[in-house]
């Protein structure tokens, strides 16, 4: 089975589920549920089951997800509504005014004979000025990658359904607007009511937008609706998360520096995570307001992170981090990842299951070329003055070097360097010198930069680090 090397650091090589091809996705109709039938199957249907699966189908899993739905996220009061249209390229609601704008990719051949799985992407790009709430879209999202690869690649911007605004008010108790206000007065631009305590928020509302987004692609042939991986980075991860906690006709999960209130874990007491306390000061709209319950008291949360992913077991779940992204808290993450294997475990799944910690300068020499067709490389700042340059570009020639002599014929290599110190130059003058001793001949199909929401200022030269 070819798969995909995803190298974020020198010291952490990835984490979550391996996987790759079409064919690696299992379909959720089958992974759903050890026992579909549940308190009705007769009890020789459990025979083999473990009892910790067991217990819970039968009561675990609902009184896990009431507990995020009163505490955290809030209550989603509706699934799809009576006025939903599914067009060609959108889902509207003509009673609310609500149109979600779908933009989807297709690879070579994807037909009703031949449907294509789906990395379906909702992001929040704009949407933060009011009073027109203008939508943005990211420029550097890697399509042609992923439909080279035979996956669909389906985007929306969350401020379809429910603005990217925070801080509305002082309070935790007004009412983010879109479909929140819509459900709760008819009128979706209303800002002056008060939600009740397990009132859903932002995140709420992107989740059911996520879903209407599904009711779409199962809509449309060319798709294969049971084989969507659901994603997003930071609020986009933590709504991931929410998302396929929610909807189990989602078959992969992936959140990528999703932080506190996605799968950083609290009791891990991450001294530079971000906090329940300062989450709520910034973006008091994107949870329920009895959530500030729990300021100061992250550590004793009765359901964290590890229960959050437990939610989408048996399906597949990938949390991705970034080793320097102290902000979102990476070893915490990786403690929630950690914790909720038990639940994998009791399911037999283990053997789709991975995490893998190690100094990649060690463990690219002990891979072989051929087990991965598509490597990432991300490694930290190997630089962070003038004076280390030299060192640094054997750094980076090193670790590429290594990466190349894994890749196939034919196979792809993304490579970046976040270090301003490091002139564009100098990099790829580093690559083309790896490239010839691995005896590899890259063909360059794109370059790329930071996301617009870093911009490059001309005067200030640190602000240009990522190549």
């Amino acid at each position: 089975m070819k798969r995909y090397l995803v190298v974020a650091s020198a010291l952490w090589a990835g984490m979550g589920v391996a996987y790759g091809g079409r064919a690696d996705f299992p379909s959720p109709t089958w992974s759903v549920r050890a026992c579909p039938a549940g308190a009705d199957a007769p009890k020789k249907n459990w025979n083999g089951i473990s009892p910790q699966v067991k217990a819970w189908e039968l009561g675990g899993r609902a009184k896990t997800l009431r507990w995020f739905e009163e505490n955290q996220f809030g209550r989603t009061p509706v699934g799809r509504l009576p006025d939903q249209v599914i067009g060609a390229s959108s889902v509207s609601f003509t009673n609310a005014g609500i149109r979600i704008a779908i933009t989807c990719r297709l690879p070579a051949g994807a037909d009703a004979a031949h449907p294509a799985p789906v990395f379906l992407f909702g992001d929040h790009c704009g949407g933060d000025r009011p009073p027109a709430y203008e939508q943005k879209e990211y420029a550097d999202i890697p399509t042609n990658a992923i439909t080279a690869r035979g996956y669909a690649y389906v985007r929306w911007n969350f401020n379809d359904v429910c603005p990217n605004a925070s801080r509305w008010s002082k309070t935790l108790f007004r009412w983010p607007v879109g479909i929140v206000s819509h459900v709760a007065t008819g009128d979706r631009a209303a800002t002056n009511v008060v939600r009740a305590a397990d009132g859903w928020g932002t995140i709420g509302a992107w989740a059911w937008g996520n879903s209407r987004v599904m009711d779409w692609i199962e809509s449309r042939p060319e798709l294969d609706a049971t084989r969507v991986a659901i994603l997003g980075h930071s609020r986009g991860g933590k709504t991931a998360l929410w998302t396929g906690a929610q909807d189990e006709r989602f078959a992969m999960t992936i959140s990528n520096g999703s932080g506190c209130g996605g799968a950083r874990l609290g009791r891990a007491r991450d001294p530079k995570a971000e906090t329940i306390r300062q989450i709520l000061h910034n973006f008091p709209n994107w949870f329920c307001p009895n959530f500030a319950a729990w300021i100061d008291r992250d550590a004793e949360l009765p359901h964290d992170a590890d229960d959050l992913i437990r939610l989408i077991a048996p399906r597949l779940v990938y949390v991705a981090s970034g080793s320097e992204d102290a902000w979102a808290g990476p070893a915490a993450e990786k403690a929630a990842w950690d914790a909720a294997h038990d639940l994998y475990r009791a399911y037999g799944l283990e053997e789709r299951m991975d995490f893998l910690a190690a100094d990649v300068f060690d463990l690219l020499p002990s891979l072989k070329r051929g087990d991965y067709d598509f490597i990432i490389l991300d490694p930290p700042a190997f630089t962070k003055s003038r004076k280390t340059v030299g060192r640094a570009e054997r750094g980076y020639k090193e670790i590429n070097l290594r990466a190349l002599k894994l890749l196939p014929r034919g196979g792809y290599f993304a490579t970046a360097s976040c270090s301003h110190f490091m002139p564009s130059e100098l990099f790829v003058k580093m690559l083309r010198s790896a490239a010839l001793d691995a005896g590899v001949e890259l063909r360059q199909i794109e370059a790329r930069q930071q996301a617009p929401d870093h911009p490059i200022l001309w005067n200030v030269p640190e602000t240009y680090y990522l190549k």
